[in-house]
């Protein structure tokens, strides 16, 4: 469709669904899809150069990197207008890119925003002039294509579990809140130690 990333395929699903029960299957479709670029072993970029909102968007965060022309492309998830909530990952891949804040700033306002903020927000990798935007893809994606697919399949594996375990440290050992949680679990195992050295003294 002229001037869309990804035409709205699933607007048609929301006025045909039930309105007494909860229907979500057909939902799944981006979420499948997004997925499936996440995990596929070859380097996926996004080129946008029109508008992407709800399943655009969500598309094109799935991809691994994601270039959009400025003045051209248009990023949006309106999903909260018609009461329902952006899937496909994008809850969770908005925060994780721009941060909290940013994206509670994005999201509950279900309103479009530019490449350039985009660009400005980390939603998405870089913002160039349209007649640049596609020379510069092609370039990075012929680069990429000359590396051995066994390295790049690797690279995206390895980064999934890097950021995965690096979220995990934040939470469990980074700063004051993890210094707290490593005292604490000392005094309850020094406490533990000495509950058992009791026992062993009155059975004694």
């Amino acid at each position: 469709m002229p001037k869309f990333f990804i035409a709205h395929s699933g607007l048609h699903r929301v006025g045909s669904a039930p309105k007494t029960t909860s229907n979500t299957r057909t939902f799944r479709l981006t979420q499948m899809l997004g997925e499936r670029l996440r995990n596929m072993p070859k380097a996926v970029i996004a080129k946008v150069e029109g508008i992407a909102r709800c399943g655009g968007c969500e598309i094109a965060l799935a991809a691994d990197m994601c270039f959009a022309a400025i003045g051209e492309a248009v990023f949006g998830q309106p999903e909260v207008v018609c009461g329902l909530v952006p899937c496909g990952g994008n809850t969770q891949r908005p925060p994780r890119r721009m941060g909290r804040a940013r994206a509670l700033e994005v999201l509950p306002a279900g309103a479009d925003f530019s490449a350039e903020l985009a660009d400005r927000y980390g939603y998405i990798n870089r913002a160039l002039p349209a007649k640049e935007l596609g020379p510069f893809v092609d370039k990075l994606a012929r680069r990429i294509a000359t590396f051995p697919p066994t390295t790049i399949a690797h690279l995206k594996k390895v980064r999934g579990h890097g950021v995965r375990r690096l979220r995990l440290r934040r939470l469990v050992g980074g700063g004051a809140r993890g210094r707290s949680l490593r005292s604490e679990r000392s005094d309850t195992g020094a406490r533990a130690s000495d509950t058992r050295s009791r026992r062993r003294d009155l059975r004694r």
